[in-house]
């Protein structure tokens, strides 16, 4: 078959959504010839990669080229920082089809969410349903972001040949949510960063923080700022440490702001603890990395699932985790981190108190979370994608010629 690729607009600056569909795109331009499929690469953007052997095709028409980066800025503004396009994304099938037709695609996949509606067979990534689970959130309902949300994976996962999903949560809630036949639902985890997994094995360079003088000893939470990352959670857990336990601890952030960052900082001063946070902003991949070796713990509080990528790293990273209990996360991490309610202030701050005084435990949860990150990695995920290609081509051998 030929698979086109479908690469959103994400950045950097989204975090671990950028860092999911970079990473699939980097192992594709490295093993796509362990496949027996062709793959092209296809998005909205006037261009694609240069870097590699892969052909890429725009699905915009080349009047709109011109005028693609003005249009996507405005889409950004008009849609309040979603990670989706917005209905730029939902061009015209007949559009995309005269774009797409010339060069004999058989079957589409969405490296992210957010993919438009294409009439080929389609392969949707789902990360999360959160919208539905959580509705009362603002990141997932205002300014009619439920409404499209739910409208746009309504079309999605009913006309997609395939969905995949990260878990067992994952696939129960696109099964009731959705009425998607299971069938149709293939659980792939989420695999850990390529380039945590690499730096694991190169010596540690403390000296890469010198510029942000860390205080220790620090608990460490990459996030960004949107309401469900649940940042005020951990202000009270660091007071608590202080009141409860007679124990200072600091927290560093880091993160693109999405609106909540100036009310984290006004709880920080109410609570007395602003002098204990240090907000980093977005930063650089090797001080990312740094941060997580010369952390205490990363304490990742989310209140979403059912899976989420910086515990991953943290364990590649020899990072101690402490996170949240959300809905699919015994699942992800099971016993390689210690899980608390996230809403549950005191387990929190028992669960740092336990990796900070007891050495075993500490080494224990690294050594068991350096073994999950190794249990499953991009080309563990990239080969059950062809796995999974293999057996759909037996299908489309009914009408796709190229089969």
């Amino acid at each position: 078959m030929h698979v086109g690729v479908f690469l959103s607009s994400l950045k950097p600056t989204w975090g671990g959504g950028f860092t999911f569909e970079d990473d699939l795109r980097e192992g594709l331009i490295e093993r796509h010839r362990d496949s027996k499929h062709r793959f092209s690469f296809i998005g909205l953007a006037p261009s694609g990669p240069t870097d590699c052997h892969i052909p890429y095709h725009s699905i915009c028409p080349p009047v709109w080229q011109s005028a693609w980066h003005r249009v996507r800025r405005l889409n950004r503004r008009l849609w309040q920082g979603s990670r989706f396009e917005g209905p730029f994304e939902m061009l015209r099938p007949r559009t995309i089809w005269r774009q797409l037709k010339p060069h004999h695609i058989d079957v589409i996949w969405g490296l992210s969410p957010g993919m438009p509606i294409f009439d080929w067979p389609m392969i949707a990534t789902i990360w999360d349903l959160q919208h539905r689970r959580q509705p009362f959130f603002p990141e997932v309902s205002r300014f009619g972001i439920w409404e499209w949300r739910e409208n746009y994976f309504g079309r999605l996962l009913r006309r997609a040949a395939a969905i995949i999903t990260p878990n067992q949560v994952g696939r129960e809630e696109i099964e009731r949510f959705y009425g998607v036949l299971p069938e149709r639902i293939w659980t792939l985890p989420h695999p850990t960063p390529r380039f945590a997994l690499m730096e694991a094995a190169k010596p540690h360079i403390p000296q890469i923080l010198e510029r942000f003088s860390l205080p220790r000893p620090f608990v460490f939470y990459p996030a960004q700022f949107w309401p469900h990352k649940n940042h005020v959670t951990v202000l009270h857990v660091l007071k608590h440490l202080q009141d409860r336990y007679g124990v200072t601890f600091h927290a560093v952030f880091t993160g693109a702001d999405h609106g909540t960052q100036g009310h984290v900082r006004q709880v920080a001063e109410q609570l007395g603890v602003a002098r204990l946070v240090r907000f980093l902003g977005f930063v650089e991949r090797s001080e990312l990395i740094a941060l997580y070796r010369e952390s205490r713990a990363l304490l990742y509080l989310t209140l979403f699932g059912p899976e989420n990528l910086p515990p991953l790293e943290a364990f590649a990273l020899g990072c101690p985790v402490v996170a949240s209990n959300v809905p699919g996360a015994v699942e992800q991490l099971g016993q390689a981190a210690l899980l608390v309610n996230p809403l549950d202030v005191e387990a929190a701050a028992r669960a740092i108190m336990d990796v900070h005084t007891q050495p075993e435990l500490r080494q224990q949860l690294i050594e068991r979370g350096q073994e999950r990150a190794r249990r499953y990695t991009v080309d563990h995920f990239l080969q059950d994608v062809f796995n999974k290609l293999d057996a759909f081509a037996r299908i489309g051998a009914c009408w796709m010629p190229s089969t």
